[in-house]
């Protein structure tokens, strides 16, 4: 297997890509406005960056820290109800679902690629995935039948769009996430449903995140095998996370980039998603030209 390649020709040129992001989250919809979590890191430290992260797809681990900005509004709009919840009131929402409407909207904007998130760090997934419960098959949404992603890379693919898919490798629902071995079988297990069951796909997206904090959970993330899953599987995709090993992040949630920033990264000084230290930041913004 080769890990390192040239990226394939759809993607050698400038072009719109769309992200998409709809989950449990988007029913509270509620986060407080504040700075990226790395600026407010730097001028608060990290235990203030999370406990007010300015993000709405991280308000399950948000709520779980008391006094947070999210706490104190889920106290106040929903007092005891857990995240959990939220579950019924997001698939009520998807019975006007229409996804030939998004994908015509994004093929308007002239975007030529578009990522769904598939599970996020609460571990709901909008398959009917064999590895879990905790997903679009326990509703009754299509009578039990629903997937929101066969129903998303059908109307992209209608549309003339590349379909893409992001999997979390967080995981804060699953019972076997911080057992690294069990675990890592169990995300190998979701990525190769997504790999096989959805046809050609474009893009794959991943990230590092390890969020439970000092005191919560902890999981060794399998990347090599995780890396060769997709080459195997997909091997036309181009994949996506801190570092790479196609398309990789620059190091901060700003979107802004070192004034020289070359593509490649020295493999041995970022070698694998969620790292952090100067070293890392300093290769992620300038990257590496040797």
């Amino acid at each position: 297997m080769t890990l390192h390649r040239p990226l394939p020709d759809w993607f050698a040129t400038p072009q719109l890509g769309i992200f998409v992001h709809w989950t449990m989250a988007t029913v509270p919809a509620f986060a407080p406005l504040s700075d990226d979590p790395f600026t407010l890191a730097e001028q608060h430290g990290w235990e203030y960056a999370i406990t007010n992260t300015p993000y709405v797809e991280w308000y399950e681990n948000s709520l779980a820290l008391p006094g947070s900005p999210v706490a104190q509004y889920h106290q106040q709009h929903y007092g005891s109800q857990p995240y959990e919840a939220f579950a019924s009131t997001w698939v009520q929402g998807q019975s006007g679902w229409d996804a030939n409407e998004w994908a015509h909207t994004f093929a308007e904007t002239g975007a030529t690629y578009v990522v769904l998130v598939t599970k996020h760090h609460d571990g709901f997934c909008l398959w009917p995935t064999q590895t879990t419960t905790h997903s679009v098959a326990s509703s009754p949404w299509r009578n039990g039948q629903g997937d929101v992603v066969r129903e998303f890379v059908d109307a992209c693919r209608a549309e003339g769009l590349k379909p893409g898919l992001y999997l979390s490798p967080w995981d804060r629902n699953a019972a076997a996430y911080g057992d690294s071995p069990r675990y890592n079988d169990f995300y190998i297990a979701q990525l190769t449903e997504l790999l096989t069951q959805y046809g050609t796909l474009h893009e794959i997206w991943f990230d590092g995140a390890t969020g439970e904090g000092p005191n919560g959970r902890k999981q060794q993330y399998d990347w090599p095998r995780v890396w060769a899953t997709v080459r195997t599987l997909q091997p036309d995709a181009v994949m996506f996370s801190d570092a790479g090993p196609d398309l990789r992040w620059i190091g901060n949630e700003r979107g802004a980039a070192g004034i020289t920033n070359w593509s490649t990264v020295d493999p041995t000084i970022v070698t694998v998603p969620g790292m952090s230290g100067d070293e890392v930041m300093r290769s992620l913004q300038d990257g590496d030209r040797d």
